[in-house]
């Protein structure tokens, strides 16, 4: 479920017209301006968030509550590019997670004195579930707790959160995420209007080199504007042979400024 509302999000950002990419950031700052007033818990790394449910400082529906509005507020900030990832975050989802069912197993008789360790277990199975690394996950948790007595079970933990996350054919967040960020062609996406002009050398070997410019086949919607070689400035024409070395200035939507640059590879 985290993978996919991450992914979902960030494809509901693409394409929505209402703010300029630049200032996309500002629609999670004005929710966290007024959810800092009714919600603070959910605001910030969760550092202090952790430390009190750790503490029981919340009960059942609480925890409930504070787990809904960190995953929505996670996956807001998230999706409009507000630096912080989603390592800390997943975390703390898992620890409130584990703090849920150790509320939960209370109406059917087991301990409280158990709390702190489900909470663990929770962290260790929902990074692995997302990020597919049990021996990550394990050690992670190991690290943070600084003792090898919560080993074993954390161990067990991630095995299964990592054979139920291969059962149901979710990928590692994070091979998914570079996935998208390389894909060369996405057959939603629109002009956003804002032109950017990219700069590539000719590599020696490589499809631009030794080759006149309209023999290339250049991508779509894109104007070679200036070639630099040495020192010397060169206005693009036709007939005009680059070689290895030469430094080409092109404009074009700034969508497609990755197709630009795998013509050099």
């Amino acid at each position: 479920m985290f993978n996919q509302a991450v992914i979902k999000v960030l494809d509901a950002y693409a394409r929505q017209r209402l703010l300029p990419k630049k200032i996309q950031a500002a629609f999670p700052l004005l929710i966290g301006g007024i959810v800092g007033f009714v919600l603070p818990e959910i605001l910030g790394g969760g550092n202090s968030l952790i430390d009190k449910i750790a503490d029981g400082h919340f009960g059942l529906a609480m925890l409930l509550v504070i787990l809904g509005a960190k995953f929505l507020f996670t996956m807001l900030s998230y999706g409009a590019g507000v630096p912080g990832g989603i390592f800390l975050p997943m975390l703390v989802l898992g620890a409130l997670i584990g703090g849920v069912f150790s509320k939960t197993i209370l109406f059917f008789g087991f301990s409280h004195d158990y709390h702190v360790t489900w909470m663990l277990l929770g962290m260790a199975a929902y990074f692995t579930a997302i990020v597919k690394a049990p021996v990550t996950g394990s050690i992670l948790i190991t690290e943070m707790t600084g003792s090898f007595r919560h080993l074993p079970e954390t161990i067990a933990v991630c095995m299964v959160a990592y054979i139920v996350a291969d059962i149901a054919r979710s990928k590692p967040i994070y091979d998914t995420l570079l996935e998208r960020s390389l894909q060369p062609e996405n057959p939603n996406r629109q002009e956003t209007g804002q032109q950017t002009i990219t700069e590539m050398i000719v590599c020696m070997g490589s499809q631009l080199d030794d080759r006149r410019i309209r023999d290339v086949e250049w991508p779509a919607d894109c104007l070679l504007v200036c070639i630099r070689r040495g020192e010397q400035d060169i206005v693009p024409k036709g007939d005009i042979k680059l070689t290895a070395g030469d430094y080409l200035y092109i404009v074009s939507d700034e969508r497609y400024t990755y197709d630009i640059r795998t013509i050099a590879e």
